[in-house]
């Protein structure tokens, strides 16, 4: 896990494989647990056929850090 400071507030980067909001989204942010929890896209996934799996995990981890 990274540890990342914005505006004065320390977050923790989570890359998780399995979580049960991946259902709804692939990345989430617990303000509440100063929490950043992005889904791991470094093996194949079935639903995803992308030829830069870590762009794309890269892009939601900029969405949830902004």
């Amino acid at each position: 896990m990274k540890k990342v400071e914005i505006l004065g507030t320390e977050y923790t980067i989570d890359i998780q494989k399995e979580n049960v909001l991946f259902d709804r989204c692939y990345g989430y942010c617990d303000c509440s647990a100063g929490q950043i929890v992005v889904k791991d896209f470094s093996e194949s996934d079935e639903e995803m056929q992308s030829d830069n799996l870590q762009a794309f995990q890269d892009k939601i981890l900029r969405h949830e850090l902004i």
